[in-house]
């Protein structure tokens, strides 16, 4: 896959394939093509040349409207900051995948309380997210990712903004419901210490994969 914005190349031959339930950390010098090829991942911004496949589906060809319905379907997103709706409450912002696919009230509320549960959150699940701890609020963000079981997780330096303790609860969180449901995870950080939870390494430089690391047990 390779990018270019006008005459600048971004992606300059980006090979990765991500198996289902396993989790990657995209690092690199910002420049690198870290944020690009999570654009391309998503369907947000279409590539110079080669295919994107999501779910055996190749979304490179498709128009706006197929692209967002595969966002909504088989992508689940967390970013830096959350972006949860400051007028809902975290059960409605979990929810949210749910109710926009058309899933039954009921049948929304049962899975959304089991994330909840799991996230460990479900005591404030009736405050607003201004009225929650950074972590608390970066958890539902990840449960709001979750909740409808797509099959890949995007998510852009999703503790960029917690300190270390509330860093490592939520990335233990998000690899930990992501691997139950089956979900690769693509996650792009700068930081060495958020990449070590996950289970392999891509290091780009200048828009290549310049490293490929599995973790080894233990």
């Amino acid at each position: 896959m390779r990018h270019s914005y006008g005459s600048s190349p971004a992606l300059a031959g980006v090979d990765l394939a991500v198996p289902a339930g396993q989790s990657v950390a995209v690092t690199g010098r910002s420049g690198s093509g870290k944020t690009t090829l999570l654009y391309c991942l998503a369907g947000i911004v279409r590539p110079t040349s080669g295919s994107v496949h999501v779910g055996g589906e190749n979304i490179v060809g498709l128009d706006d409207a197929e692209a967002s319905r595969m966002r909504a379907t088989k992508l689940g997103f967390v970013f830096q900051f959350g972006e949860l709706v400051a007028e809902l409450d975290l059960r409605e912002n979990v929810a949210l995948p749910l109710r926009l696919a058309g899933v039954r009230r009921r049948a929304a509320r049962a899975r959304t309380d089991d994330v909840l549960r799991r996230l460990d959150i479900a005591d404030v699940a009736e405050r607003r997210p201004g009225e929650v701890s950074g972590g608390q609020a970066q958890r539902a963000a990840v449960g709001r990712a979750l909740v409808h079981r797509p099959g890949l997780v995007l998510a852009d330096e999703p503790t960029g903004s917690l300190d270390s303790a509330n860093r490592d609860i939520v990335l233990r969180a998000l690899l930990s419901l992501a691997s139950d449901v089956g979900s690769a995870v693509v996650l792009v950080t700068h930081e060495a210490a958020v990449a070590r939870h996950c289970a392999r390494r891509v290091e780009l430089v200048d828009g290549q994969v310049a490293g490929d690391v599995e973790r080894t047990a233990g």
